[in-house]
């Protein structure tokens, strides 16, 4: 396998310990999975590719270029899964009450227009669209429902932060028992030291994190 993003950071003594641990074993894939597209909206991506400084101008939440980036393995993703039938699923962040607790806390309440799904990677018709309010994309949803519903035994997930939501979606998945997959360059974050530390540490624990061509022929199998 190629040289894998984290590597780049995680010093080569970590990695050893973690292997000697048998932290980092590859959960295999399960035969019915779902592609879970996390947050992939207008307010982390603006409407055109800019460099992060330029990005947070017009949106302060924006992940710059590294979402364009990610946005590429998305689409090849959701054009495999649709081949085949397999389920497709999206989360968006929307607008909260003032009254809501994590409305209050954040500097950068959503705009109409950042709630937007990117258009390039909208959902299709019959593909199931669920608004959430905290990282995790089971929380107050009916996601699980849904997943044992259909039968689902693996989650592919996409999307961002690979840091905070990604992530905290990861570990519920891993919780409930999913093959739980991240595609590698599926995610995104505002940060990469960030992003390539989570991905190692996903990867360790939580899921297997897999070069987007792998999960390709896995979903075109």
């Amino acid at each position: 396998m190629s040289e894998r993003a984290w590597e780049k950071v995680i010093p080569e003594s970590d990695r050893a310990i973690y292997a000697r641990m048998g932290l980092g074993r590859a959960m295999g894939y399960g035969r019915k999975p779902a592609v879970l597209v996390i947050d992939v909206q207008v307010r982390t991506l603006g409407d055109r590719p800019l460099p992060l400084p330029e990005a947070l101008e017009e949106w302060p939440v924006s992940c710059g270029l590294a979402g364009w980036h990610a946005i590429d393995a998305i689409e090849k993703i959701l054009q495999a899964a649709r081949a085949r039938a397999v389920p497709v699923i999206y989360t968006r962040v929307e607008r909260a009450s003032p009254l809501d607790v994590a409305y209050a806390q954040s500097s950068f309440p959503v705009s109409e227009r950042g709630q937007e799904i990117v258009p390039r990677i909208a959902p299709h018709p019959g593909d199931l669209v669920l608004v959430k309010k905290r990282a995790s994309a089971f929380f107050g949803t009916p996601l699980i429902s849904s997943l044992i519903q259909q039968g689902i035994d693996t989650l592919v997930l996409t999307g961002t932060a690979t840091s905070g939501c990604v992530r905290a979606t990861a570990i519920e998945s891993w919780s409930y028992n999913f093959k739980t997959i991240v595609v590698e360059e599926g995610v995104y974050d505002r940060a990469e030291l960030s992003h390539q530390i989570n991905l190692w540490d996903m990867n360790s624990k939580y899921a297997q994190v897999v070069p987007v061509a792998d999960v390709l022929a896995y979903l075109n199998g």
